[in-house]
C-alpha cells in the first residue's frame, strides 16, 4: 500500500513499527538472540541459566515468587530463578515499561509448564509462550491468542 515502515521509540524506549500493526520486542543472552512479533504488543525475554544470587531474589521478586523459588529443593532453585526472570521480563516488556520499581508489583504463578501473571489476587489478561532449549529459558508475553509458534536459531 506504499506505506514506509518508520520506527519509533516509546518513552520507555521500547521500539515499534508505526501505522503497520507489528509489533516485536527483542532479546538476548548468551550466544543467542530472541525476536518476537505479532499482531499485538508484546515482550520477549531469553535467559541462560547459571548461578544466581538469592539477594536478587529477594531484591526483586514478589513474596510469593520468593516463597516458591525457597520451596524448591536447592538443586531446582537456579531453573526457576532465570524461567521466573524471563516470563517476568516478558511481561513487563509487554506493557512496554522497564523493570525499575515494578518487578515486583505484580507476581508470576507457575505451575508445571504453565504461567499466569497476577496483581494480588487478580489475573492479568496476558499470555505466557515458554520455551526451554538447552540451558536457555525463552518466555514470550502477549494477549493475542495464538498456537505456539515455532523458533529456529
Amino acid at each position: 500500500d506504499g506505506r514506509t515502515a518508520e520506527l519509533y521509540i516509546n518513552s520507555s524506549g521500547k521500539p515499534y513499527l508505526k501505522n503497520h500493526g507489528i509489533y516485536f520486542n527483542i532479546s538476548h543472552s548468551g550466544k543467542y538472540v530472541l525476536c518476537a512479533v505479532g499482531m499485538e504488543e508484546l515482550g520477549a525475554d531469553i535467559q541462560k541459566t547459571g548461578k544466581y544470587d538469592i539477594k536478587v531474589v529477594d531484591r526483586f521478586f514478589h513474596r510469593n515468587e520468593r516463597l516458591y523459588i525457597a520451596s524448591l529443593p536447592n538443586d531446582r532453585q537456579a531453573a526457576a530463578f532465570f524461567r521466573m526472570w524471563a516470563l517476568k521480563e516478558s511481561y513487563i516488556k509487554a506493557l512496554g515499561k522497564s523493570i525499575a520499581g515494578i518487578f515486583d508489583s505484580f507476581s508470576i504463578k507457575v505451575s508445571g509448564e504453565t504461567a499466569a501473571a497476577y496483581t494480588d489476587a487478580e489475573l492479568l489478561p496476558y499470555r505466557f509462550i515458554e520455551y526451554k532449549i538447552g540451558e536457555y529459558f525463552i518466555s514470550v508475553c502477549t494477549k493475542e491468542i495464538i498456537d505456539k509458534p515455532i523458533i529456529i536459531f
